[in-house]
């Protein structure tokens, strides 16, 4: 058991992630060809319906999923993705994402300009 009989701070700033890539089925074990299951699951906690895709919408409404301490900004560790994509996102260079940037960060992502991001344009970004 853990001192104080608490999980560490880093196991709790993950576990809304895990159970949403749980619920969103990321973490799903079935190995059939004809289930198109994202198994990533940093994606499919920004693609919601799951659509391979990730709409403006999707995006917008992710980021106060990721932002696991409510301080309006992704930090290092929030973002989830690699470092070249937080390099990207990150503007201003503070260290840190804030709305305005994640939101213009779809945009930098969206390579073709169909205005959403599907996994081939995620694919730069992952660890």
């Amino acid at each position: 058991m853990f001192p104080g009989h608490m999980l560490p701070k880093t196991i709790l700033r993950f576990l809304p992630l895990t159970l949403m890539a749980a619920l969103t089925g990321a973490c799903s074990d079935n190995d059939s060809d004809s289930d198109n299951v994202v198994e990533d699951h940093r994606i499919a906690v920004i693609d919601t319906n799951d659509d391979l895709v990730v709409s403006v919408s999707e995006w917008a409404a992710a980021f106060p999923v990721l932002d696991l301490n409510n301080d309006g900004f992704l930090d290092p560790l929030e973002f989830q993705f690699n470092a070249a994509g937080f390099a990207i996102a990150d503007v201003n260079r503070s260290g840190s994402v804030s709305e305005a940037e994640w939101a213009a960060t779809l945009t930098d992502w969206d390579t073709n300009g169909d205005h959403v991001i599907d996994l081939a344009e995620f694919d730069p970004y992952i660890l």
